[in-house]
This record gives C-alpha cells, structure tokens and sequence, in this order.
C-alpha cells in the first residue's frame, strides 16, 4: 500500500485520504479525532516546489505572504 506523508508533520495518509499514521501518537491530545483529519476537506491548495500546503479556512493567506523571498 502506498501512503502520503506530510513532511512537516510525519503524518500519513493513505490513497483514500484517510488518516492512517501520527507519530509520536502519544504526545497528541487524547481527543484528536483523526478522522476530522480527512483532506477531502481542504477549501484551498497552494504549492511550491515539492511542498503543498493546505487549509480549511475559507479565507486564506497567499502561500508567498508568509514565505516572503523564499518564494519563487
């Protein structure tokens, strides 16, 4: 089975989009739900280079705000 992992957090998901891997599982908050994980319900995508990052808010900051020069 093939997953994805986020690079930032180590955590995987697999070709369902489910939640399947957090490391360090026991440093989380008991009430992590990780099925409220899913990223089906991402509202906006941005990449660059290899990273994508995504979020839910509706009204989110452009990717090359906060990167600053770092952007390309």
């Amino acid at each position: 089975m093939r997953n994805r992992t986020c690079t930032r957090h180590n955590w995987s998901f697999d070709l369902a989009d489910a939640l399947v891997s957090v490391p360090k599982r026991s440093d989380q908050p008991e009430s992590l739900d990780t099925t409220a994980w899913d990223p089906v319900g991402v509202l906006y995508v941005e990449s660059q280079g290899q990273l994508i990052f995504g979020t839910r808010n509706p009204e989110p900051v452009r990717l090359r705000e906060p990167l600053g020069g770092v952007a390309r």
